[in-house]
């Protein structure tokens, strides 16, 4: 999915992401259990929430691209570092997501395109109501 944003905005998320996974990784290398990278997600996904009340679709997989960027730059920086592939890619979207719907999923809207006189227009509807609706 290819997502539209100004260049600064871009660049502030992906510095926020950064600094909380090499936060919850600091927090790894001093004893906690949990994983450094859902910690991160967390964290990023908590706080757009508190900001806008909930996290839409777009804004979602926003944040999941930057997350992965910010996971492959982290790599690379290790001593034999080297990009991700395109499996582990896929995995971490799908690690992302599930998480998403089992942790956040009573915030999460999607976009739903209606047909109207004025063309498609966007509705959110929310998770919730749309797996009612499978």
């Amino acid at each position: 999915m290819q997502q539209i944003s100004d260049e600064k905005e871009f660049a502030e998320d992906l510095a926020k992401i950064i600094h909380h996974l090499e936060n919850a990784l600091l927090k790894k290398m001093h004893g906690a259990t949990s994983d450094f990278l859902f910690d991160a997600f967390d964290a990023v996904i908590h706080l757009h929430i508190q900001q806008y009340g909930r996290i839409v679709d777009t804004d979602l997989y926003s944040t999941i691209s930057q997350m992965t960027i910010a996971v492959d730059l982290l790599g690379r920086k290790e001593p034999k570092g080297r990009p991700l592939d395109e499996q582990t890619k896929r995995s971490l979207l799908e690690s992302f997501m599930a998480r998403v719907e089992q942790k956040f999923g009573n915030y999460l809207y999607l976009t739903k395109y209606a047909r109207t006189p004025y063309g498609l227009q966007p509705q959110l509807i929310s998770f919730n109501d749309f797996k009612k609706n499978l």
